[in-house]
């Protein structure tokens, strides 16, 4: 009975030993800026590390595990060397992350691990929780006007103008349009077929111009 207790008490001081030092440290996500993030554009993200022991926590080391749809800015790391932190010390990590542009709207989440011994395997892991937005932008025809307003075969230099709706959820940059005409339809100079919009913003739209020549062999009617 006298070897069967010590056995019991050594297993459970073992036992103990091991969940004061996976509970050592405590990381808390504070937050993220911008809130929600947005999927093609970046985020600052800042998580606390807290030493919630009665001793000095030494050689202090967080390591950030960003998954899809995020990754770790190029001047930014993952890893942190934080070295010794008092009992009730805490550390602000701050991180620069990236969103994907194809990121699916809703949250997403990663991982932070931090351990206390740079040769040990115990690790405190905490899930971060983010909220990405995807804006996206689409586009609709909206009027169509052309002057003359009455196009005849064998003419040239006729004005075509068409408005290009952003009806979807984001800004669309750098629009280009492009008028693919039928046979019998050309453009009057290079490049009068394509027009460069820029920047459309949700929900606003612009117009585009084209110069058309149509042959003389063209039918009336709708083409």
């Amino acid at each position: 009975m006298l070897v069967f207790a010590i056995v019991a008490l050594s297993i459970s001081n073992i036992g103990k030993a091991e969940l004061l030092s996976s509970t050592f440290l405590q990381i808390q996500e504070i937050k993220y800026n911008p809130y929600p993030a947005e999927a093609g554009q970046y985020l600052d993200l800042w998580v606390k590390a807290e030493n919630t022991g009665i001793d000095d926590a030494e050689n202090v080391t967080c390591v950030l595990m960003p998954e899809y749809p995020f990754s770790i800015d190029p001047n930014d790391n993952v890893v942190r060397n934080i070295g010794r932190l008092p009992p009730s010390g805490d550390v602000l990590l701050q991180y620069k992350l990236r969103v994907d542009a194809n990121a699916v709207e809703g949250w997403n989440e990663m991982e932070i691990k931090c351990r206390t011994d740079a040769s040990s395997d115990i690790w405190k892991k905490q899930k971060i929780e983010i909220y990405v937005e995807s804006k996206t932008p689409e586009f609709a025809v909206g009027s169509v006007v052309s002057e003359p307003s009455k196009l005849l075969p064998d003419s040239e230099d006729n004005k075509i103008s068409v408005e290009i709706q952003n009806i979807g959820t984001g800004d669309a940059q750098l629009v280009t349009v492009e008028l693919i005409s039928p046979h019998g339809f050309s453009p009057t100079d290079s490049y009068s077929n394509i027009a460069n919009l820029g920047t459309i913003e949700e929900g606003k739209s612009k117009t585009a111009d084209f110069y058309i020549d149509i042959d003389e062999g063209v039918s009336p009617g709708p083409h």
